[in-house]
């Protein structure tokens, strides 16, 4: 009896150990590409999806970075990853002394350029 449950109780620790490993690819905001989290493509934006839902939804492959699924295990996921998104510059909402609208451009989330912050 105590040899059955020292045999549970070591199968239990083993599965407890062992390190997960994700299936997680990455695709960008405008691509029809899916990436491994290190890809130079990834550099403006970076979604995590599932492989399986990835291929589902039609993305394929990037031919620079070559990820498979065997690939996309062997990548241990330690933190979480942050999502990047940018956006394009727009005209700055502010007014000028003479009560046109500035002609500045911003990235600002706010919309006003650093004048008019």
């Amino acid at each position: 009896m105590k040899g059955l449950l020292k045999t549970i109780l070591l199968g239990l620790f083993l599965v407890a150990s062992v390190t997960v490993y994700s299936q997680t690819c990455y695709v960008t905001k405008t691509g029809s590409k899916y990436h491994m989290p290190s890809c130079s493509y990834l550099k403006y934006s970076k979604i995590p999806h599932e492989l399986s839902k990835a291929t589902e939804a039609g993305y394929t492959a990037c031919s620079q970075c070559k990820p498979t699924k065997a690939k996309l295990q062997a990548v241990k996921q330690t933190a979480p990853v942050k999502v990047i998104h940018t956006t394009s510059a727009v005209q700055c909402r502010g007014k000028t002394k003479a009560g046109g609208r500035c002609k500045r451009r911003t990235k600002n989330a706010s919309g006003f350029c650093y004048q008019h912050e």
